[in-house]
């Protein structure tokens, strides 16, 4: 991944744009709240979590969250929203810097589908390896299709 391309490209056109981005668009996470609610108030890790408009949803349903991302930029500007916020910056087409079992929960908005097919198995694998057994992922990847599994 090119980190200058999130950081001075992609953040900081959006961020100085008139029509900043809102960080309450949580619709279809809040389509699948009663399983939300169901779920051990554990450890989330919100991958590629940008500007935090979920790391801020899962802080405020109990969850103790990791905000990753590989953008600086982003980063701080989550961390002036959520100012309490746990990040690390981080490459998801590297190994994810995370003990085995450690996740209750892995969630991933939109930051999956950039990868070709090795790099997309191996951050797969590696998302499977930081969940606990029973743990959670959840995620939504950008198609021209839509699918619910």
């Amino acid at each position: 991944m090119n980190n200058n391309y999130w950081n001075d490209g992609y953040w900081n056109r959006h961020l100085s744009a008139p029509e900043r981005m809102d960080i309450c668009d949580i619709l279809w996470v809040e389509k699948h709240q009663s399983m939300i609610d169901m779920l051990p108030k554990g450890k989330v890790l919100d991958l590629g979590c940008g500007i935090g408009q979920f790391t801020k949803y899962w802080v405020e349903n109990g969850f103790h969250v990791v905000s990753a991302d590989i953008s600086a930029v982003a980063l701080g500007e989550l961390r002036r929203r959520v100012t309490n916020a746990c990040t690390i910056e981080l490459d998801m087409s590297k190994l994810l810097p995370f003990e085995d079992n450690s996740f209750d929960v892995v969630f991933a908005n939109l930051s999956i589908h950039y990868f070709d097919c090795d790099t997309t198995m191996q951050l797969s694998d590696e998302i499977w390896r930081i969940l606990k057994s029973g743990g959670l992922f959840m995620g939504s990847v950008n198609s021209s299709a839509a699918y619910e599994f």
